[in-house]
């Protein structure tokens, strides 16, 4: 039996032209659209949470706190963005941390 028949009585062949690559995900299965960056953030430090909770090895946990350590300095620059980009100065951060503290509310 020659290649291409045993091909068709195993029912495969060659893909047609409209073949997605073998490592494509399908459209309804590929990256959520309603998660912001800092959602993402958010869910790896989750992560590397519960990694550090079951990891034993030492060294491993070092390397686990680096990466949480850099994804915390994602998250503090996009807020300072955020701020700047709202026009919040370090007076309004001071003036929000005091309302807090007396149970006032008003955090930015």
């Amino acid at each position: 039996m020659n290649p291409e028949a045993l091909l068709g009585a195993l029912g495969g062949g060659a893909p047609g032209p409209e073949a997605a690559p073998p490592d494509a995900l399908p459209p309804e299965e590929g990256p959520p659209t309603d998660v912001t960056p800092v959602d993402a953030l958010r869910t790896v430090l989750e992560s590397i949470e519960i990694y550090q909770g079951v990891e034993q090895d030492d060294i491993d946990l070092a390397e686990a706190a680096k990466v949480y350590a850099l994804v915390q300095k994602l998250l503090a620059k996009n807020q300072q963005e955020t701020e700047a980009a709202m026009g919040t100065t370090s007076a309004h951060r001071g003036m929000a941390r005091a309302l807090q503290q007396q149970g006032g509310g008003g955090g930015f």
